[in-house]
């Protein structure tokens, strides 16, 4: 081959190397601008399911994780059921929460956040997730489930609660003092952020299923009070109302009185009979109880001792 062939091969080698290079430094500096660390200042968190843990961050990932536009925990990229990253009420916390269907163990996960410009931190952390609270055995009184109402923050999220004190003030205090065993709080925000009302129906009754005793078996009767929106999913939860507008047969119901504040009768849309029914198309607005007690409560609930009190004597 001539030397000149040799030397032009030569040189049109080198330039493809250099392209290739520049090739290669382009994607890893752009890489590099859109995934950053997330500076977390605890690395291991253990919580109860229906419970939270504040996700302590140092004040620009903070800052990120609040107004990102998604938020995950995973495993090998797959999502962790049950496990959600979310701000707070007062959206000045990041908290880490386990739903309904979180199961109890420990678990190595990836906490990542993406925002509008599609900027991504992550980082690795451990999770313990432990039993939902049980409810002593012998006692006499029913616990009772508060459901709250739609809360949102930046960019139209839903917000987790960090307790049922932003909407129903002093009111857990005052049961608990009245002698109700164990008050807890269904987070529409925690257990399906975004989900129809007659899925939170759904997620409802697997919460109830799971307040058990401390021998392990099940409680055969719950209160229910709810706000707002809380009314509408424990109405649906009672009437059997599915996501594709039918109903199920009448099951045995765990709710004794549901107790319900500024909550209309209405969701959902009119729904047209099941095929094969003779039944007429119904509204689901209507649609009455099957199971349980309704009382509505007279006064809104807020932190003054009188509304709690006339509430626990509802419940009584």
């Amino acid at each position: 081959m001539p030397r000149s062939v040799k030397e032009c091969a030569r040189a049109a080698f080198r330039r493809i190397v250099i392209a290739a290079g520049l090739i290669l430094c382009g994607a890893v500096c752009a890489l590099s601008q859109t995934t950053k660390p997330m500076v977390v200042l605890q690395t291991r968190y253990e919580l109860r399911m229906g419970e939270t843990a504040e996700i302590p961050a140092e004040a620009g990932t903070l800052d990120f994780m609040l107004h990102a536009k998604t938020r995950r925990v995973t495993i090998d990229g797959q999502d962790v059921a049950g496990l959600v990253v979310a701000p707070n009420q007062a959206q000045d916390q990041i908290l880490l929460a386990g739903s309904s269907k979180a199961k109890p163990g420990e678990y190595a996960v990836t906490l990542s956040a993406i925002s509008a410009t599609g900027e991504e931190m992550h980082t690795n952390v451990d999770v313990v997730v432990k039993p939902r609270l049980t409810v002593p055995n012998g006692s006499t009184r029913p616990p009772v489930v508060l459901l709250n109402g739609w809360i949102t923050g930046f960019a139209n999220a839903c917000a987790v609660a960090t307790s049922s004190v932003t909407t129903f003030g002093n009111l857990a205090q005052y049961l608990v003092l009245d002698g109700v065993p164990v008050v807890y709080l269904f987070d529409n925000c925690l257990e399906g952020p975004n989900e129809p009302i007659e899925t939170l129906g759904n997620d409802l009754g697997t919460f109830l299923n799971q307040i058990t005793y401390d021998d392990g078996t099940q409680v055969p009767q719950i209160d229910l009070v709810a706000h707002s929106m809380g009314g509408l999913i424990a109405r649906a939860y009672l009437a059997a109302l599915q996501p594709n507008e039918t109903y199920l047969p009448p099951a045995p119901s765990l709710v004794r009185d549901l107790v319900t504040s500024r909550s209309r009768r209405c969701h959902g849309r009119p729904s047209a009979p099941s095929q094969g029914s003779n039944r007429p198309a119904q509204d689901p607005r209507r649609e009455p109880l099957r199971h349980g007690r309704h009382r509505r409560a007279i006064e809104p609930f807020g932190s003054a001792a009188s509304s709690s009190s006339q509430l626990a004597r509802q419940l009584n």
